[in-house]
């Protein structure tokens, strides 16, 4: 059976549009959480590790805060995270629930504290999320 070249174009046409549908389908059912990490000062603190971990599911992902205290988690799936965030020299800073929803952003700029060695400090709540 031959098909004629219109009809083979618009055959690409229509799976090329499904299949550009699907891509833009499936990336707007992530969430990005990010933010800035800072001390006491306000000073920026490079280097800081941030650990989110999905409630759900136990999955745990890391990032490192750039050389201006910026980090960035995307592509999450929409659920609750605990975020800890890590520096030496600086006490643990654990965010116990963050909720992130399909197509969202949040941001949570932790300020860490100058503590001596095992020092935690923990936040409790959600803070507000931020629209883009």
């Amino acid at each position: 059976m031959r098909f004629s070249g219109k009809f083979l174009r618009g055959l690409s046409i229509l799976i090329a549009l499904t299949l550009l549908s699907a891509g833009a389908g499936f990336a707007q059912s992530t969430a990005t959480l990010s933010g800035t990490v800072t001390d006491p000062t306000g000073a920026v603190v490079p280097g800081a590790t941030i650990t989110i971990r999905s409630l759900a599911t136990g999955v745990e992902r890391s990032t490192v805060s750039d050389e201006s205290g910026n980090y960035t988690a995307p592509s999450l799936q929409p659920g609750d995270y605990t975020e800890t965030v890590n520096a030496p020299g600086f006490a643990r800073y654990t965010v116990q629930k963050l909720t992130l929803e399909v197509d969202g952003h949040v941001t949570v700029n932790a300020k860490i504290a100058l503590a001596s060695a095992g020092e935690t400090v923990q936040v409790e709540g959600t803070p507000p999320a931020i629209e883009t």
